[in-house]
């Protein structure tokens, strides 16, 4: 990897672990997702860093160290949209359950009314 790549990347990661405390810090980002994405910046700063753990890794997949790190991102990525996936079942599950309940609720005062 070129000393220009290996300073962009360093660059993002850090903007990235900044960026990600900023966002808790006003609460646009709850604590719980928070981990993942400064786990994510740490991660891309110690491969642009570490030039022979980035060099292991791409001769393991076979590719360019550069291709590698791309590789990786899209794997996470990946791995992120099949969390939000999960989680967004879950609320569609528990806005139907809600729906359910509220509808039982305002059925049953609609019947106490009419008494």
């Amino acid at each position: 990897m070129s000393q220009g790549h290996q300073i962009s990347f360093i660059v993002v990661a850090i903007f990235l672990i900044a960026l990600i405390i900023y966002l808790v810090r006003k609460r646009m980002l709850r604590e719980e997702y928070s981990w993942l994405w400064i786990l994510t910046g740490l991660g891309l700063l110690i491969l642009a860093t570490s030039e022979s753990l980035l060099n292991w890794l791409s001769k393991l997949i076979g590719t360019l160290p550069i291709t590698a790190l791309f590789l990786l991102a899209i794997f996470f990525l990946v791995a992120i949209v099949l969390q939000f996936s999960i989680r967004l079942s879950e609320l569609t599950d528990q806005v139907r359950k809600l729906a359910q309940v509220l509808a039982i609720k305002q059925t049953d005062g609609d019947h106490l009314d009419r008494k």
